[in-house]
């Protein structure tokens, strides 16, 4: 028989409450990646929901509507906690959710460098939104600059803000083959960038309201429009086509990372099959009605991820449909 994959401790009792807290921030802020994260028997799920509560907490810092200057100090005192609390021979941190991380990273072996890049990208963005003030307020706010040039550009933000994600639950899901190790961490890598891509297509209203604008200005200007004409859907055409092309290239990535969920270990497999089901339902939403980037957030309907995650998981013992 193959050995169990990732074995570890049970969680401390003691740490219970830091775990709960985490689970709580994944419920309510991340219900998209919960609905399959709950899939993860523990206490690899409370891992996961560790290293999602701690992103989370980084997010927090870099966009609290404060001055530039306190999201950046609150990001400098994020990183110096982290550093402190992932350090083996410092004391347990007061935070509940830097305790839990901690405990995760120990308790699965995980690199710490596999996560730590999402602090130095949201550092860029706030360094990235400061050299944008320079601007006039009324330029920026008519039509905001792309934050990226390339494509190239954002696939190295896609790998530092969802990639590390991605590598760090293939560390905590575990592998049916472990020699198989270095394709899955590829893998997970461009699902990361599926997911992420995804995302700002998703958030496209949202960020430009806010002044950012995560798809690159070659992507604009080979179709020759503008991020405040897209988001004014003033040349419908030239948009929808902007916004295809995308989404066309979140699919590419979602397609050549699909051998990842064969790698995963078996009973963690449920979890990572029903968040790529559902982030690619609203990927798919958006290619086929490609205004709705301009609206509220696409969503699917709660009852429609409860089936995608029951699904996931009749497919996992094996019951076809």
């Amino acid at each position: 028989m193959p050995p169990v994959p990732n074995p570890s401790p049970p969680i401390p009792p003691a740490l219970a409450p830091e775990f709960e807290i985490c689970a709580e921030i994944v419920r309510r802020r991340a219900r998209n990646f919960y609905y399959g994260l709950r899939l993860t028997p523990e206490p690899r799920r409370s891992a996961i929901y560790s290293i999602y509560a701690w992103m989370r907490k980084a997010d927090d810092a870099a966009d609290d509507p404060a001055t530039l200057d306190a999201r950046a100090a609150a990001l400098a005192a994020l990183r110096s906690q982290t550093d402190a609390a992932l350090d083996p021979t410092a004391s347990d941190p007061a935070d509940p959710v830097l305790a839990a991380l901690r405990w995760s990273v120990a308790a699965f072996e995980l690199d710490p460098q596999d996560i730590l890049p999402l602090l130095a990208a949201l550092e860029d963005d706030i360094q990235r939104e400061a050299a944008a003030c320079n601007a006039s307020a009324s330029a920026r706010k008519s039509d905001p600059t792309p934050d990226f040039q390339t494509r190239d550009d954002l696939t190295k933000y896609c790998h530092a803000v969802a990639s590390t994600a991605g590598v760090a639950c293939v560390g905590i899901w575990g592998l049916e083959d472990p020699s198989k190790r270095e394709l899955a961490r590829a893998l997970a890598v461009r699902r990361g960038v599926a997911f992420q891509l995804t995302n700002i297509l998703r958030d496209f209203a949202e960020d430009f309201a806010s002044m950012r604008v995560y798809i690159p200005a070659e992507d604009f200007n080979a179709h020759n429009t503008t991020p405040a004409s897209v988001a004014q859907w003033a040349d419908p055409n030239k948009s929808a086509a902007l916004i295809r092309s995308i989404a066309q290239w979140a699919r590419n990535e979602y397609e050549a990372s699909a051998p990842l969920d064969d790698l995963i270990a078996k009973d963690a497999r449920a979890a990572l099959v029903a968040m790529t089901r559902i982030y690619s339902g609203i990927l798919n939403i958006i290619f086929e009605h490609p205004q709705r980037i301009t609206h509220a957030r696409v969503r699917l309907p709660a009852v429609k991820k409860a089936a995608i995650a029951a699904r996931a998981v009749l497919q996992k013992r094996g019951v076809t449909m």
